[in-house]
């Protein structure tokens, strides 16, 4: 999340006319913002090229044996990570798509050059030559940043460029490794593509996919039709390093699944149309080592005539032991950090609220720490659920409500076919923190003033109503009592939301906090970036003092960290280092 922000912000300075890229944006995407700038692309532009039918036609004419070859593996690959699967040629032309969503056509007939579409995996890939990954803020063209992409190139004999294929998730991030899964589909199309037609045949073998299963997070079973056990994956096997097994069916799994054969049973009765026959927060135990994962969701796809099951078992815990019961002081807890009297009475509230099942409402200027409070209140509420942020400003209407609550598979046009967990089922048993609850559209105000009242969910397109056990955090820098007045903020929706509220203080109203802040940042942002340790003067504190800062902990974060990067590196900071960046910061 840190990250996130950090390259969301490094992202706005650019768009707004930074001269450089902040250092947290990696060497390529950097190279990729500063051709786009040159070429005068529109950071916020959002037009889409023409198709033109014929052409796409006739590329897909001439690339006819390849997309023979590739369709049955990017549908299975599209299944896996549920994402969308495209080819594309040496021109950046994309001819060819798998998609999970329905009717989902925004890239095809489309050249995706950088200096038509800005920065983004696929445009990366064709300069880079190798492959790459472009993540959400990374992108250069706002349209774009919903978006989480990895491409592989595919080489010609003497290592040009000859085409790609690209893996695009909206919303939902693709794994760590996806630019090497990318790159394991492209050889092994490129050994489809040159065998002759009756040696296709591997495409229904499981041994054929064993080297991208192998990169797959969380614990993988693969199964037959009639339920036998043919492949499962390191995490499954724990300290066995073996890749398949014969099979022998529920009582091999059952030596891995804790509850032995009966639990094992049940993993490989779910019927063949209801791959999410598990309840969400089923606990299974894999390998020698017993660590229990929580099932949060089953993937089916096909492989020829075989049913292949992907069980994905994420978040990885375990039980408090007695050492670690009770939770840090709010004052370690990662930027925390303050000593004034009025962040003191910020840390009581803490504690005072956070064992306590009621909804919180946090109030105050833009950077002044709502989320970290959030954390902070999760953090020590012994809550065993996760921690899952939500901004309501940042998501477009439509794909808010799908965050939120969730669609039944097949619910609309563009839905996966698998349907969609929502924040609040995925949250229960922990924090939903709700940022810029302000910016929620009032109808949508209904729906969660209800969620708060009935404590369940109905899905989009979904009858069936499912209890949650949530806590609701919410938080907004905009003038409640004016929203209130003004209709665009439901009354009954506030008091529900309100049970206890708090208004942090802006850093001006904490001065006292500022050294303790510039030195925090000083160790976190020189480890962060690999930097020596750069102590500030006597008098570049006092510069800190000396400004108001409008844009509250996270200004005066940016500016720590410019003062690193440009005059510190070791070398003391002085005062008119500060100034410098305070006073760019103004202009």
């Amino acid at each position: 999340m840190l990250q996130d922000n950090a390259m969301a912000h490094a992202w706005r300075e650019y768009a707004a006319g930074a001269e450089h890229p902040a250092k947290v944006v990696r060497p390529e995407i950097a190279r990729s913002w500063a051709r786009c700038r040159k070429a005068a692309i529109n950071p916020w532009s959002n037009t889409r090229r023409y198709v033109d039918e014929a052409r796409l036609d006739g590329a897909r004419n001439d690339h006819e044996r390849l997309i023979r070859v590739a369709d049955p593996v990017m549908r299975v690959v599209s299944s896996l990570l549920a994402c969308n699967v495209s080819l594309m040629d040496k021109q950046g032309y994309v001819y060819h798509l798998v998609s999970p969503f329905s009717n989902y056509s925004l890239t095809v007939g489309q050249e995706m050059r950088e200096e038509l579409v800005g920065t983004c995996n696929a445009a990366l890939v064709q300069v880079e030559n190798k492959p790459v990954r472009c993540d959400y803020f990374e992108h250069y063209r706002v349209c774009s940043q919903a978006y989480s992409g990895a491409s592989a190139p595919f080489l010609y004999e003497d290592g040009t460029f000859g085409g790609a294929i690209n893996l695009n998730s909206p919303l939902l991030p693709l794994p760590p490794n996806a630019e090497i899964m990318a790159s394991v589909v492209a050889r092994q199309l490129r050994k489809l593509f040159f065998l002759n037609h009756k040696a296709w045949q591997p495409l229904s073998s499981v041994e054929f996919f064993a080297p991208l299963f192998a990169l797959l997070e969380g614990a993988l079973v693969v199964t037959d039709g009639q339920g036998h056990v043919l492949t499962v994956n390191d995490e499954v096997l724990g300290t066995r390093k073996q890749s398949s097994v014969p099979p022998y069916g529920t009582e091999l799994l059952g030596r891995w699944v804790a509850g032995g054969e009966k639990t094992a049973r049940k993993l490989m009765a779910l019927p063949v149309n209801d791959p999410l026959g598990l309840p969400p927060d089923t606990v299974v135990e894999f390998g020698r080592s017993k660590q229990p994962y929580r099932l949060t969701a089953v993937r089916q796809c096909s492989l020829s005539a075989k049913q292949v099951y992907r069980f994905f078992l994420f978040e990885r815990y375990s039980e408090p032991t007695s050492a670690s019961k009770e939770p840090a002081p709010a004052s370690l807890q990662q930027d925390v950090v303050g000593k004034s009297p009025d962040w003191r009475e910020v840390l009581d509230f803490v504690d005072h609220v956070a064992p306590l099942k009621v909804n919180t409402l946090l109030l105050g200027e833009s950077g002044t720490g709502k989320e970290v409070i959030a954390r902070a209140i999760h953090n020590r509420s012994g809550r065993k659920g996760p921690f899952v942020a939500v901004n309501c400003g940042a998501l477009p209407r439509d794909l808010l409500a799908s965050e939120l609550f969730g669609y039944a598979p097949g619910a609309f046009t563009g839905a996966n076919a698998e349907g969609l967990l929502g924040k609040f089922e995925f949250s229960s048993g922990g924090t939903l923190f709700l940022d810029e609850i302000g910016e929620m559209p009032p109808d949508m105000q209904v729906g969660l003033l209800r969620v708060l009242q009935e404590r369940e969910v109905t899905p989009l397109g979904s009858n069936q109503v499912r209890p949650v056990d949530i806590r609701v955090i919410a938080a907004t820098n905009q003038d409640v009592a004016a929203m209130l007045e003004a209709r665009t903020f439901r009354n009954d929706l506030y008091h529900r939301l309100s049970q206890v509220e708090l208004t942090l203080p802006p850093l001006r109203q904490r001065s006292g906090d500022i050294p303790l802040f510039v030195e925090h940042f000083n160790r976190q942002v020189s480890t962060d970036l690999g930097i020596p340790h750069s102590p500030f003067s006597a008098e570049a504190l006092e510069a800190f003092l000396s400004y108001e800062w409008p844009g509250n902990v996270r200004e005066l974060r940016n500016v720590v960290e410019r003062c690193l990067i440009f005059c510190g590196q070791g070398s003391e900071v002085l005062p008119e280092d500060v100034r410098n960046h305070i006073l760019r910061r103004r202009g």
